[in-house]
């Protein structure tokens, strides 16, 4: 499940505001978006979450985007991810990164989704 209690990868619309570096208490994070609805629907307590293609954005900018949810898992040190179970040097150490992958501006239009590369190493 999702930040929002749906299915990871369901399309669903999320309405919100790109964080501002006024509004962190440690450093700012590329694609931080903090969300206050869901499906049009107020949250009772708003969710940050990283939205991918929002980082030519003014700090700020309010949208509604369209898109879903999209949850990786990493492991935390780049030697652990060769070995897999069976072998006696593997170590459980692994987290889920999550994201939303946004489809679409519904509004406004004039904010576009850049074509931004995130890398998880």
């Amino acid at each position: 499940m999702g930040a929002f209690g749906e299915p990871v990868g369901q399309e669903i619309t999320i309405g919100g505001h790109k964080l501002a570096q006024s509004e962190c208490r440690g450093p700012l994070q590329e694609g931080s978006f903090r969300v206050d609805a869901v499906d049009g629907k107020k949250l009772h307590a708003s969710v940050v979450l990283l939205v991918r293609g929002i980082g030519e954005w003014q700090e700020g900018a309010s949208a509604t985007l369209r898109g879903y949810e999209v949850a990786t898992v990493r492991f935390e040190t780049i030697n652990d991810t060769n070995y897999g179970p069976d072998d006696s040097r593997f170590k459980p150490r692994q987290s889920v990164w999550m994201f939303f992958e946004p489809l679409e501006v519904i509004q406004p239009k004039s904010l576009k989704i850049g074509k931004e590369v995130w890398s998880f190493y």
